[in-house]
């Protein structure tokens, strides 16, 4: 694990779950990495978006990759 991933470890896991999820929201601005690591905070603490929550993978604009990953990660948790 390199020190950026870990660094934004440490970040998102300090977030309250309100703050994790506000900060999630604007998730298609962040870097890949930071896409990634964010994803798995929130499947760790098993949150969602709002419109994850609802709608079909894919059914929100903007909801793309990252969303399909959380979307996998809580389905195989569940398993």
């Amino acid at each position: 694990m390199g020190i950026q991933e870990q660094a934004f470890r440490i970040y998102y896991s300090s977030m309250t779950d309100a703050k994790l999820l506000e900060t999630a929201a604007h998730k298609s601005s962040f870097i890949d990495l930071a896409q990634k690591v964010l994803a798995e905070e929130l499947a760790r603490r098993n949150l969602a978006l709002p419109v994850e929550r609802g709608e079909p993978v894919g059914a929100a604009a903007g909801s793309g990759a990252l969303a399909t990953l959380v979307h996998q990660l809580k389905h195989i948790r569940r398993h």
